[in-house]
């Protein structure tokens, strides 16, 4: 057998990993077992991201001492049993690791690394690859036991993402010396913290001005101190701020205080129960300053989640704010809504106009994502649709209420689809709910020339359209229609009822470019007889 090359092997072994970290790891642990030339490559792969019971399994069993049901938790490692060729077979495994979850111990008793790395020249010695680390969680009862002094042997140099999953009062020392030890350190991951101290607040906003390679911030911001070191740092570019767990609301963040020089995306978490509106959020996004340079524009993108439903006006006041930044160029725009299928439509503002919400972001021309799943009763006309098909040439993706539960009522049709279409030349993806309601028979737009001339368009970018909850009743018009609309889309459903459409299309879109007959159903009825009286077609899933 020819040896494949090891670019090819390695791109085989990237189709091994997926979201399930076990299913991943058997694949990979299976490939390797087929042949030499797989071994090495799925290997390295296998001992890129590992637990840290990983570290113990590739140590001799004699070395290990376990306590407890079927001997699970590892107390106790034997140093003085190792041979140099037991430490040479060691370290031939963790030379790969690249990313290590002290999250997820296993059993393991975090304090006995240190009798594998009493220092941290012996974890670049065994680890030297050691990018991202996961530091431990708080036990059952919710305290942290961290043994922080022993971790501080893992603050590597080369060190590009840290999580810190807890923390007490031994780990104020380990904080502080974050910056000394991690230099290049690119993303720091704080979102599993909140309701500390004073004291602990103010260690992280000294310790976070001293972090001028980071690009990446995910965590709550404390106080206002924290927030304007966070913003003055040079390279930061990615911020996910957890607003829920608010900020010192003694010191305010003032109108364009946060510079931000190298932003480029924002996310906000955003609980509107924690001061009655998400003021935090708001405030932020207030906060944030639009001025990089005097003739400079970035390009942004925003995503804002709101823990309930939120208040219509807030949701305005939030595109108000980010579409009138003058010195960046909103480029995606995320507004979404964690609901319940049993909430009240009634509840809600339901003659509001979701074009009335989001019409600030019309401002936005260079808009090229909008997903937006903020609140129930509220829909899309086709002249909203022509409005922002004018005002967003370059979009290539939308989305309105993508959830079945959200019951949108459909008022968009065919006619609002194909100026969103022909307006849009880049739009790949679309999720809205349209109708399409009976159209009379020997009507002029089931002739054949009138469809190729009023939908034959032929938007060859769209791939994937979501109907979401969309109300089709001339199916057969629909399917003719969207094929000549849109040649190579996939059709998605989450309603189950509309399932056989998706089979529909693609049967309508292997039609001859030439077809006989006055009407679409003389032509096409018998092409498609087969899918229209049947109740089990093939359901499409995104």
């Amino acid at each position: 057998m020819k040896i494949l090359p090891p670019e090819t092997i390695r791109e085989i072994c990237k189709y091994c990993t997926g979201w399930d970290v076990w299913e991943t790891r058997k694949a990979l642990a299976s490939l390797a077992r087929t042949s030499k030339a797989f071994r090495d490559e799925s290997s390295d792969e296998l001992w890129a991201s590992v637990p840290v019971k990983a570290l113990f399994d590739a140590l001799p069993s004699r070395t290990i001492l376990k306590i407890g049901i079927s001997d699970k938790a590892i107390v106790k490692f034997k140093s003085e049993l190792m041979t140099a060729s037991d430490w040479d077979s060691f370290y031939r495994r963790t030379f790969s690791v690249r990313e290590l979850y002290l999250d997820n111990a296993g059993g393991v008793e975090i304090c006995i690394l240190s009798s594998i790395f009493p220092s941290q020249s012996h974890v670049e010695q065994a680890i030297p690859r050691l990018i991202r680390l996961h530091l431990p969680r708080k036990d059952y009862y919710g305290h942290s036991t961290t043994p922080w002094l022993i971790l501080q042997v893992f603050l590597v140099p080369k060190l590009q993402f840290l999580k810190v999953n807890s923390f007490g009062e031994s780990g104020w020392d380990f904080i502080k010396v974050v910056p000394k030890r991690c230099p290049v350190l690119e993303s720091l991951d704080l979102s599993q913290l909140h309701g500390w101290p004073n004291d602990d607040k103010a260690v992280f906003s000294d310790m976070i001005r001293e972090l001028e390679n980071l690009k990446s911030y995910n965590g709550p911001i404390f106080q206002e101190r924290f927030g304007r070191g966070l913003s003055l740092l040079p390279r930061l570019e990615h911020v996910s701020i957890e607003t829920r767990f608010g900020f010192d609301r003694s010191h305010s963040l003032a109108l364009g205080s946060l510079p931000f020089p190298a932003l480029s995306s924002i996310s906000l978490s955003v609980d509107p129960s924690t001061y009655g509106r998400p003021g935090n959020a708001i405030e932020l996004l207030r906060a944030i300053s639009s001025k990089h340079g005097e003739h400079e524009r970035r390009p942004l993108s925003a995503s804002i989640q709101f823990v309930e439903l939120p208040l219509l006006e807030d949701v305005r006041e939030c595109c108000s704010i980010l579409s009138s930044y003058s010195h960046f160029d909103l480029q995606s725009i995320s507004l979404t809504a964690q609901i319940d299928d049993d909430i009240e439509d009634e509840d809600t503002e339901v003659s509001e106009l979701a074009l009335t919400l989001i019409r600030p972001l019309l401002r936005s021309v260079f808009l090229r994502k909008a997903i937006l799943n903020v609140t129930h009763q509220v829909y899309f006309t086709d002249a909203d649709v022509q409005e922002m098909a004018r005002a967003w040439p370059h979009l290539e993706i939308l989305k309105f209420n993508e959830e079945a539960c959200w019951n949108t009522q459909p008022k968009i049709t065919l006619d609002g689809l194909r100026s969103l279409l022909s307006n849009c030349t880049q739009l790949y993806e679309l999720a809205i709910a349209i109708t399409v309601p009976w159209s009379n028979y020997n009507g002029a737009e089931r002739q054949l020339g009138t469809l190729d001339s009023t939908y034959g368009i032929g938007h060859a970018m769209l791939a994937a359209f979501n109907l979401l909850d969309s109300d089709i009743e001339d199916e057969l018009f629909f399917c003719v229609a969207i094929a000549q609309l849109a040649p190579y889309v996939r059709i998605c459903m989450l309603n189950s009822e509309l399932g056989r459409i998706g089979r529909a299309v693609k049967d309508a879109q292997r039609l001859p470019s030439c077809v006989t007959g006055p009407r679409i159903d003389d032509s096409l009825a018998a092409f498609l007889a087969d899918w229209g009286t049947s109740e089990s077609g093939s359901e499409e899933e995104w």
